[in-house]
């Protein structure tokens, strides 16, 4: 017979021999982890959802894509500060040092791109806490003072887009009162455009008539003195004209821009959100901790495992 067979029939025997020590060492561990658990205190968790606000630049810079309003690295470190967390656990009046309140946090940043849409950057954040209410309440406060910090950010940048347009708007009534003026004036001048071309006519055919018959030549100097006059000024009007039409052209011009402007901005403002929460915490009904019947599970082992190896050990020097 080998040696192996010898010895593993050895420690069979041992085994057999030290069953009840080994039982009852085990089942002593089993008893002690099931007391423990008992008195360990509940662990809840519950999560929330963040999605960053998107903002446009302000007027007059160049503008291809929006910005956020603080980048999600940023907030993440924001979040983590004993700053925020020293807030939250005054308000809260949690028995927790800042240490153990970081323990709790977990928080994950990633993007987003639905149909049709840019990618939005999301930030879920992760607390753990002694009941259901303390982890909602927890999140929802801090999701409440980054909210607020970028609300003010979100209502400077809206302002100054509402303060433009509404700039705009006044220059676009401002520009049709001009063209309204200019438009009067135009026809006040084809008026007299239209009457001086008729008195220049009628000069006209009194000098015909004069040069035919034995007028003194003072009356027909006068008549072509008066027709010249006329015509001068038909010119001075329709220069006049010419130039109101391209104020008005070029007025009505600038109105198209700046209606077009302010489609352009408003379509940024609706485009733009502030951080808002996309799923809010919600209560959990289960505590997810401690696993009490893997905490039995592996202390029934682990006592297994030691008693059967000291029983072994004490067969072994004894012999």
């Amino acid at each position: 017979m080998s040696q192996n067979e010898i010895d593993l029939k050895y420690l069979i025997e041992t085994i057999r021999k030290k069953k009840k020590f080994i039982l009852f060492g085990t089942l002593s561990c089993v008893i002690v982890a099931v007391i423990t658990t008992f008195f360990l205190p509940a662990v809840y968790q519950a999560s929330l959802l963040l999605e960053v606000g998107k903002i446009y630049s302000p007027f007059g810079q160049p503008q291809s894509e929006p910005t956020f309003i603080e980048a999600p690295e940023s907030i993440v470190m924001e979040i983590k500060s004993d700053n925020i967390l020293d807030q939250i656990r005054q308000k809260l009046q949690l028995d927790v040092s800042l240490k153990s309140l970081h323990g709790r946090l977990n928080i994950e940043t990633f993007s987003f791109k639905g149909i049709g849409t840019e990618y939005s950057p999301f930030i879920n954040i992760t607390y753990r806490g002694s009941s259901s209410r303390q982890v909602v309440d927890f999140l929802n406060s801090l999701s409440l003072i980054i909210a607020e910090q970028h609300a003010e950010k979100f209502m400077i940048i809206q302002e100054s887009f509402n303060s433009r347009i509404k700039y705009i708007r006044d220059k676009i009534v401002a520009s049709e009162r001009i063209i309204s003026a200019q438009t009067q004036y135009l026809a006040e001048s084809q008026k007299y455009i239209n009457k001086g071309e008729k008195s220049a006519d009628e000069f006209t055919n009194e000098m015909n008539k004069l040069e035919t018959s034995s007028s003194s030549p003072t009356d027909i100097l006068f008549l072509q003195s008066s027709s010249l006059v006329e015509k001068q000024n038909i010119t001075e009007l329709t220069m006049f004209k010419s130039t109101t039409n391209l104020s008005v052209g070029q007025n009505q011009k600038e109105i198209a821009e700046d209606n077009i402007e302010i489609v352009s901005l408003e379509s940024r403002l609706k485009l733009s959100w502030p951080t808002r929460v996309r799923n809010p915490a919600v209560l959990p009904e289960y505590p997810v901790g401690p696993k009490k019947k893997l905490i039995v599970i592996i202390t029934a082992g682990l006592g297994l495992f030691f008693t059967t190896m000291y029983a072994l050990a004490r067969e072994y020097l004894k012999d």
